[in-house]
């Protein structure tokens, strides 16, 4: 072997898992394998062995501890290799060659390096150790393991580049590429020279901002700063005022005067809020603006400027106050002598200054604000006190520098009223009517009188027309008013009087005066509804031959009643006097039969006397009707055989009758009592359906009462029988067994039926009874009567003592017994007779062995027999004999001849045997 050196990895220190040496032998040799070489250092083993040329082997070494060791690993030849020569087959000579090359391994991954840092040359702002800089390529240093690779990530742009560690560990990083603005968050990484990667370093958290700050806002003079008469006029004798501003949160905001220049810096807090006290400012006008610097150092765009004036110099005094013309009340508006307590004062002063108004009796009063031009007005809020004011005003102007005061105006204060005049009283010439002391006139221009102050102006004023005029006082303080004309109506006539301080004396107390020209008609006459009789209370018709009317008019007025019997003219039928709601009521004396217009009028107070009321037309009508006729059971409602017997099964029967058109109809039972009501139509027709009627013999009576309410007598009785109890048919069985072809047989032969209300009157007149085959009637039952109890079948009369009481017919297998009302009523022993005599027999030859019969038994109102009443009948079979027809028909025999048909055309019928087999016949054993 001439050398073992390093194949992969090439380079030395690793930390690979995985070794490869190239053993060059001397000569092309065979035989090489895993088993020829040793491995030192490890418990690695060589695990493939692969020829590159026939002198030269790949050998891997793997597995073992390689993967965590620190530490050399070398190839040697094995004791005993088994190589031998190609040419010749000579074996190895084992010795060491001359290159023998090693792996150092590193499996051991350096610490983590230190946090960055931001160079302070490239932390940029305010601050050099903030972390905030706009420099995008900041050069961050640290240290790591001596020589390392360090790597150095951003959070927001990942892996920003490498540098190399030198022998002490330090090392110094500039990004190539630009930072992204915002938040970083810078760590590194060290790689030793086996390619171990550490462990990342602490973050070091930077923020680019190369985003210069918003302008501030405008800004703002504190109100306590902003002197004079407003604190948001900036205008101010202020000259240090305060800011106030905001802007980028931490910035630092410079203030600045387009007067004194730079004012000085605030620094912005948190939340971007800042104060600024300004130094002393000139007077004059001055721009304020701000502008910001970010902590990154960028500097912000300039604020819009604020526009503040310094004024320090005070005004001068104001012009000597005026007292206005319209407050300078009484008989001159010079005089400076006045009732208004609160009079309005003007003056001049410097362009919107705050005028201070003085009494010299009052104290300060209050402040007006002078306009553009200098004039201002005040009137005070508070009343002035009477007697002498000396007024005067001083000016504070819009810095808040206040004027000498005005020279002083006189005025004097009083508001003391006069006493108030008498109370008016109304001329007796004047006031007209019944009464000339009542005030109610008919006269629209009035006299009135009355006494004030001597020589004083009486003001007269009514309450619906207002001020009618004025009256001067004589030298005893009486005097006299004619009034304008006063529409109609109640006034209120005061008196005032008015002093020279144009002082309003109290009013009079009130004198009421109605004033009445005319009078309204009343409203239509109403009969009371108490008179108006009948079905109806406002129909205005009535059996009240004396009725009371009622109205409304003029309130306490005299009503006068007319009445107009139709054909003739109105006649007076009294008066009445109305309420003091204008409410009247009037009861006439007797009055006739037939149509009245009745007609009012009204004379009010003032003697005015009004036209007539419309006409109220009332029909009196004493007359009763005549009773009602024509009773009668609906024929729907009278149930049973008959619908006109007028005995029914239904209990609330319709029944119709007449009576005068248009009554009212109340229908009686003389054993339930009022069995319902209703109205006749126009032709005088009704019908009523009853209340619930009881289960007897009712006579029904009706009265008619029409609308003026007159009762007619009762009508003629109906007799009505309600019957609502169904018959019983009882001890029925069924007793007969009748034999084929033998002789009819009773069917039940103590059968008998109840009815409640036919028991009662023992005759069964109209009930009936109807008798066949359960399943269908069937025309092989015939049915007869055997005599029983004295009744008989004649024909198809049931007779008893030769008189009929009951029809009896029998067609197709069905009974049928009809119970009459001839002359021998059908009492309940003949009923019971006629069930206990039926008589039953069967005409054919192949009976059944017995048949049940339903009964049907139905009462003259209707009611049928609860239940299915049924009667068995049995029938005892014959077996009948065969019967062999064409016996006598015998063919001629000759002798020694041929053989003839004795029988040729015989047939033979067996009633038994051809029902057999279906019907088809079965002769079997015959």
């Amino acid at each position: 072997v001439t050398s073992f050196t390093r194949l992969t990895p090439a380079t030395s220190p690793t930390n690979a898992n995985t070794l490869t040496f190239l053993a060059t032998f001397s000569a092309d040799v065979t035989g090489v394998g895993t088993e020829d070489f040793a491995v030192t250092g490890t418990t690695a083993t060589v695990t493939a062995v692969t020829p590159v040329t026939g002198s030269t082997y790949q050998v891997t070494v793997s597995g073992g501890n390689l993967a965590n060791l620190d530490g050399t690993v070398g190839l040697d030849l094995a004791a005993a290799p088994s190589i031998t020569a190609t040419a010749g087959g000579a074996a190895l000579v084992v010795a060491e060659p001359a290159t023998d090359e090693t792996y150092s391994l590193d499996n051991t991954a350096p610490g983590a390096p230190s946090a960055p840092d931001l160079a302070a040359g490239s932390d940029s702002g305010a601050s050099n150790t903030d972390n905030i800089t706009n420099d995008t390529t900041p050069t961050l240093t640290g240290t790591a393991e001596a020589n390392a690779t360090v790597s150095v990530i951003s959070s927001a742009d990942g892996l920003l580049g490498t540098v190399v560690a030198n022998g002490a560990g330090a090392w110094s990083f500039t990004p190539v590429t630009a930072l992204t603005e915002g938040a970083h968050s810078m760590t590194t990484t060290a790689t030793d020279a086996a390619g171990n990667v550490g462990a990342a370093s602490s973050a070091l958290v930077i923020t680019i901002d190369t985003t210069a700050p918003g302008a501030p806002i405008r800004p703002i003079l504190v109100g306590a700063s902003d002197t004079g008469s407003s604190q948001t006029d900036k205008i101010t004798s202020d000259t240090t005022p305060q800011f106030l501003g905001s802007a980028e949160n931490n910035s630092v905001v410079t203030v600045t005067s387009s007067i004194d220049g730079v004012l000085g810096t605030a620094p912005a807090n948190v939340a971007g809020n800042f104060s600024f006290t300004s130094p002393a400012l000139t007077e004059g006008t001055h721009t304020i603006t701000y502008t910001a610097v970010d902590a990154a150092g960028n500097i912000g765009a300039v604020s819009p400027g604020l526009v503040v004036t310094i004024d320090t110099i005070a005004p001068a005094a104001p012009s000597t106050p005026d007292l206005l013309a319209a407050s300078d009340t009484g008989s001159s508006d010079t005089d400076n002598l006045t009732s208004d307590n609160t009079p309005t004062l003007s003056g001049t002063a410097e362009a919107f200054a705050t005028v201070s108004v003085t009494s010299s009796g009052d104290g300060i009063l209050g402040a007006a604000t002078a306009d553009g031009a200098g004039v201002w007005s005040f009137t005070p809020v508070t009343a002035l006190s009477d007697g002498a004011h000396s007024i005067t005003a001083t000016a504070t102007d819009v810095a808040g520098n206040t004027s000498p005061a005005s020279a002083g105006l006189s005025i004097t204060i009083d508001t003391t009223a006069p006493a108030a005049p008498t109370t008016p009283a109304l001329n007796p010439a004047s006031d007209t009517g019944a009464s000339n002391t009542d005030n109610i006139t008919g006269d629209d221009t009035p006299t009135r009188t009355g006494s004030a102050d001597v020589n004083a102006v009486v003001t007269v004023t009514s309450s619906i027309a207002g001020v009618l005029g004025t009256a001067t006082s004589n030298g005893v303080g009486d005097f006299v008013f004619t009034s304008p004309a006063l529409a109609d109506g109640a006034h209120t006539i005061t008196y005032t009087v008015v002093d020279t301080a144009g002082n309003t004396s109290a009013a009079s107390s009130g004198l009421v005066v109605t004033i009445d020209t005319s009078a309204a008609a009343p409203s239509t006459p109403d009969l009371a509804a108490a008179s108006d009789t009948g079905a109806s209370d406002s129909d205005d018709i009535t059996a009240d031959n004396t009725p009371t009317l009622t109205g409304t008019a003029e309130a306490n007025a005299t009503i006068t009643v007319f009445g107009a019997f139709i054909g003739n003219p109105a006649a007076l039928l009294g008066t009445a006097t109305a309420d003091g709601a204008g409410a009247w009521t009037f009861t006439t004396s007797l009055l006739a039969d037939g149509m009245h217009v009745l007609t009012a009028t009204a004379t009010d107070l003032a003697g005015n006397i009004s036209a007539a009321s419309a006409g109220l037309t009332v029909t009196v009508d004493t007359a009763a009707p005549g009773a009602p006729g024509d009773l009668d059971l609906a024929t729907a409602s009278d149930t049973g055989i008959s619908d006109s017997d007028d005995i029914t099964a239904v209990n609330t029967p319709t029944i119709t009758g007449t009576a005068e058109a248009d009554a009212v109809i109340a229908l009686t039972s003389n054993v339930d009592g009022a069995a319902g009501t209703t109205t006749a139509d126009g032709a005088g027709n009704w019908s009523i359906t009853t209340s619930a009627l009881s289960e007897n013999f009712h006579t029904l009576t009706a009265t008619a009462t029409d609308i003026a309410g007159n009762e007619s007598p009762a009508s003629a009785g109906l007799a009505v029988t309600v019957d609502l109890t169904a018959p019983v048919l009882a001890n029925l069985n069924g007793d007969g067994t009748f034999v084929e072809n033998g002789a009819a047989v009773r069917i039940d032969i103590d059968v008998d039926v109840t009815d409640a209300a036919l028991d009662s009157l023992n005759d069964y007149a109209g009930a009936g009874l109807v008798v066949a085959r359960n399943g269908g009637a069937n025309a092989e039952d015939v049915f007869s009567f055997i005599p029983t109890g004295g009744v008989t079948l004649v024909g198809n009369n049931l007779q008893a003592g030769g008189n009929t009481f009951a029809i009896f017919t029998q067609a197709g297998g069905t009974l049928t017994i009809a119970f009459t009302s001839d002359a021998t009523p059908a009492t309940s022993a003949l009923v019971d007779a006629v069930l206990q005599g039926f008589a039953y027999s069967n005409t054919s030859e192949a009976p059944p062995a017995g048949v049940t019969l339903d009964y049907a038994f139905t009462d003259v109102a209707g009611n049928s027999a609860t239940g299915t009443p049924q009667a068995v009948v049995t029938i005892t079979q014959v077996n009948d004999a065969p019967v062999l027809t064409d016996a006598n028909t015998i063919s001629a025999f000759v002798e020694n001849g041929t053989p003839v048909q004795i029988l040729p055309a015989a047939t033979v019928s067996d009633v038994e045997l051809d029902a057999l087999n279906n019907g088809a016949g079965n002769y079997a054993g015959a």
